[in-house]
């Protein structure tokens, strides 16, 4: 295969992996991660990704030789993966994550169990108690 289409097959997959990892960020944004921080916090992480994913591929497929078809083939498949795959993917790691943090939260309420079951029995009524005394104390 003739270098300059390797160089540029090998981009392409690059552009589309680096949006991959956007929809993957996405999918967490949506299902766990909410506010300013941690939006910068993802899109610091997806920042750092690009253009280290960028710059692995450029050397790997092209030895840092940047030209004009490098550039164009990473926007290619950046787009191509965005028009053809993109909604599922989004679609199939919300989902993901979404079970992902509904079995998490399941497991810490069967493991807290016990402890809100101490605190209930043992701590409610001493506070009850604690009240009272305090309450009887400052009416004196």
């Amino acid at each position: 295969m003739n270098q300059g289409i390797r160089a540029a097959l090998i981009t392409m997959l690059c552009g589309a992996a680096i949006m991959l990892a956007w929809d993957i960020l996405h999918g967490l944004r949506h299902s766990f991660f909410r506010g300013v921080f941690a939006n910068f916090l993802l899109d610091t992480v997806w920042w750092v990704f690009a253009a280290s994913g960028f710059i692995g591929c450029t050397w790997y497929a092209n030895h840092m030789d940047l030209r004009a078809f490098i550039w164009a083939s990473l926007f290619i498949g950046a787009v191509l993966y965005h028009i053809i795959l993109s909604g599922a993917v989004r679609l199939l790691f919300c989902g993901i994550f979404d079970i992902f943090f509904k079995i998490i939260k399941f497991i810490f309420k069967i493991l807290l169990t016990p402890a809100v079951f101490l605190y209930k029995i043992l701590l409610v009524p001493f506070a009850g108690i604690c009240k009272h005394i305090l309450k009887r104390g400052g009416s004196r």
